[in-house]
């Protein structure tokens, strides 16, 4: 093949393609090859040739297929989408490679490898290849702890670790991460639970965790198994962090026969959108953190975010009541059959806000009270 003009090659859902097409030639105007669901398990040494690609996808490829090592070596791959693919870090007939392996290193950006059965290895070998890695998007694998070298990783700002059911441990925590999700982790160690929910860790930036489980942190100050959270404040929009758990909810499957009615329990898994979330200031409403996004949840889930940065990127503080209170209300959009916010919790950042200027009842009605004594 040599299709010097070409630039997107994709070979999407060709189920019997199991060899790549050489190469014949340099063909540096192709940017993006897409190979969703199509197995191809060989390539040839000319792939080499498509010296421009920045955006790869491949899935059930084999363990004939590109080793990542070579990937590397592409100077404007960017990105990088794996799917169920049996993943080899080196060839097969290298024997040296991981003695080099240190030198190797990449402009990726992105990186998704979803059910690859990666191992604990991936981290040791093929993290530092990655140091300019900003979204790292890994569910459903087979590694069981997250290395402390991660936190080498200093552009990481997104970590996607869900449906990983054999993690055990997170030793580390990337110092700009901004993102964090570890919905359905259920096998993560307690003190490694205790970790992901430090309070220091949640009031130095402004992280956006999912994590598995039902546990409000203690050091949010209120705590409601009301939704939505009504508050009021004044000034300006208080520096808050926000705890919502959610939880599966039990449902009858109800059927009839000549022996009578019967309720069945059902436990259905739920698929919700990551993200979502509504502030009313003064009956306007603004939509937060708002992403298709979907994930499947099983089993309880708790969600911990805060606001700063939100305000100032959607001003919210701009149009708010000079000298007077302010009433504020937070809620999702209309969760998904069969799901429900169970507790729900507000932390006051109080290096940035004073308890003076918030409230958790209204202070009208108090000021009506006193009004009406001296009626």
């Amino acid at each position: 093949m040599k299709l010097t003009s070409l630039e997107q090659f994709k070979l999407r859902y060709c189920h019997s393609l199991e060899s790549f097409p050489e190469i014949l030639g340099r063909m540096e105007n192709i940017t993006e090859l897409d190979l969703k669901e199509t197995p191809v398990k060989k390539f040839p040494l000319s792939f080499g040739n498509l010296t421009r690609i920045q955006k790869l996808q491949l899935s059930l490829t084999g363990v004939n297929g590109i080793p990542l090592s070579s990937l590397c070596m592409m100077p404007d791959l960017v990105s990088i989408i794996g799917w169920r693919w049996e993943l080899s870090p080196f060839p097969e007939d290298d024997d040296g490679a991981e003695k080099v392996s240190s030198t190797l290193s990449s402009n990726i950006q992105y990186l998704q490898f979803r059910c690859c059965n990666l191992t604990d290895d991936f981290f040791r070998i093929v993290l530092p290849w990655f140091a300019n890695v900003k979204n790292l998007d890994l569910p459903g694998n087979s590694f069981t702890v997250i290395p402390e070298c991660i936190k080498e990783c200093h552009f990481l700002t997104r970590l996607n670790l869900n449906y990983c059911e054999f993690l055990l441990e997170i030793r580390g925590i990337p110092p700009n991460l901004k993102y964090f999700s570890a919905i359905e982790c259920q096998s993560l160690t307690s003190s490694c639970r205790s970790k992901l929910l430090n309070q220091d860790l949640h009031e130095s930036g402004s992280p956006f965790f999912y994590l598995p489980g039902a546990n409000i942190p203690e050091w949010f100050e209120f705590q409601t198994s009301e939704l939505p959270i009504s508050f009021w404040f004044r000034n300006k929009l208080p520096a808050i962090a926000i705890c919502l758990v959610m939880e599966q909810v039990c449902v009858c499957e109800y059927s009839s026969s000549s022996k009578g009615d019967t309720f069945r329990p059902l436990m259905i898994p739920t698929t919700f959108r990551l993200m979502s979330l509504i502030v009313i200031i003064n009956g306007n409403e603004h939509f937060l953190f708002d992403s298709w996004e979907m994930v499947r949840m099983e089993s309880d889930c708790t969600c911990l975010f805060d606001l700063r940065e939100t305000i100032q990127q959607n001003n919210l503080n701009e149009t708010l009541l000079e000298n007077e209170w302010n009433h504020a209300v937070i809620k999702r959009p209309d969760l998904n059959f069969g799901q429900k916010s169970i507790k729900n919790g507000i932390h006051l950042l109080k290096q940035e806000s004073s308890m003076e200027d918030i409230r958790f009842t209204n202070p009208f009605r108090k000021r009506k009270l006193v009004d009406d004594r001296f009626q």
